[in-house]
């Protein structure tokens, strides 16, 4: 899977998270949201813990401009070591 194609699904995931947290938010289910969103967290910890490598910040688009830059740095380290 290419650097684009997991932006783009990260950014669905984002829209979807707001989405499902405002439908819960309206229907008095935030507890259930809550209790979704941590089981969901707990299994991405278990598989991969967290790096620290994305500074912890409230600021979407300033972890998603950090996020791009060290995909980018991902990416061209892969081509690099690619057998030729």
């Amino acid at each position: 899977m290419d650097v684009r194609a997991i932006q783009n699904f990260l950014a669905v995931a984002y829209h979807r998270l707001n989405d499902a947290a405002l439908q819960a938010y309206g229907t008095n289910k935030v507890v259930h949201f809550n209790y979704c969103l941590r089981e969901f967290l707990e299994d991405l910890d278990r598989r991969w813990p967290d790096s620290r490598t994305i500074t912890t910040s409230m600021n979407v688009a300033e972890i998603a401009a950090q996020s791009a830059s060290l995909f980018e740095k991902v990416r061209q380290k892969k081509v690099r070591s690619k057998p030729k």
